[in-house]
C-alpha cells in the first residue's frame, strides 16, 4: 500500500533501482528489443542490485551496491536471499523488499539482461578497463593479466559477473561492477557524445534497445 511506502522523494531528486537480470533467454526480455517478458516466476533472479541517488541539482550520482546473497525478509517469503525477491515476485517485490530494507522510497527502476548488457556495450564500441593484478577466471577459463583492456560485450559480462577467485567473492565483483560503470561514463564525456548530436543519439538508441523502464 501506498501509505507503507517511504516518504516522497522532495523535488527535483531521483531514486533509480538499478537491476541486472540474470535471465538466460534466447531472445532479449528488457529494451525495445525484447522478444520474451520481463519476468516469470522462477526464472530469475537478480544478478546485480544498485540505488541511484539523482539529487536535485544533478551534480554528482550516488550510488550503492548491495550484495545479491544478503539475507533480508522479503514480504510473503519470510527471509531468504535478496536477489530471491525479484524471482518470487518480480520488480514490484523487489522494490518492495529495497524500501523496506534501506527506508528510501524507488521513484524509477531501470533493469537490464544479460543479452541486452552485451548488445548495449558493442554499440558503444566497447570499454577500457584497468585490472590492477593479475586473475584467474575459473569459470571462464580466462587469465586476465593486469593493465588496461579494452572489453566487447561478451568479455564484459564475463568481467562483471566473475566472482570466484575473486578476494571478497561477491564483494569483490560489486567492485568490479562499480569499475565497469564509471569506466563507461568516463568514456562517454572523454569521447565528447553529450556534445556530439550523432554520438548521443547512437547512445541513446543502444540504451532504449536494451534497458528497460518504469
Amino acid at each position: 500500500a501506498e501509505s507503507d511506502r517511504p516518504a516522497r522523494t522532495p523535488g527535483r531528486a531521483q531514486n533509480w533501482l538499478l537491476v541486472g537480470s540474470d535471465r538466460r533467454a534466447d531472445q532479449a526480455t528488457t529494451g525495445l528489443d525484447a522478444n520474451e517478458p520481463l519476468w516469470r516466476y522462477g526464472a530469475q533472479r537478480a544478478d546485480t542490485i544498485m540505488l541511484v541517488h539523482l539529487p536535485a541539482d544533478r551534480g554528482r550520482i550516488y550510488l550503492v551496491s548491495f550484495p545479491r546473497d544478503a539475507w533480508v525478509p522479503i514480504q510473503g517469503r519470510g527471509k531468504a536471499k535478496l536477489n530471491a525477491a525479484f524471482s518470487f515476485g518480480g520488480p514490484p517485490l523487489l522494490i518492495a523488499t529495497m524500501e523496506r530494507l534501506t527506508g528510501v522510497r524507488v521513484d524509477h527502476l531501470a533493469i537490464l539482461d544479460f543479452e541486452g548488457f552485451r548488445s548495449m556495450t558493442d554499440a558503444l564500441g566497447g570499454v577500457d578497463v584497468h585490472v590492477t593484478r593479475t586473475v584467474w577466471a575459473p569459470a571462464q577459463k580466462v587469465l586476465l593479466p593486469a593493465g588496461t583492456h579494452h572489453l566487447d560485450g561478451a568479455r564484459a559480462l564475463d568481467f562483471v559477473r566473475q566472482r570466484h577467485n575473486l578476494p571478497g567473492g561477491d564483494l569483490g565483483r560489486i567492485k568490479r561492477q562499480q569499475a565497469f560503470l564509471k569506466a563507461l561514463a568516463g568514456q562517454v564525456v572523454e569521447r565528447g557524445t553529450l556534445a556530439n548530436p550523432l554520438k548521443l543519439n547512437a547512445l541513446l538508441e543502444a540504451l532504449t534497445k536494451a534497458v528497460s523502464v518504469d
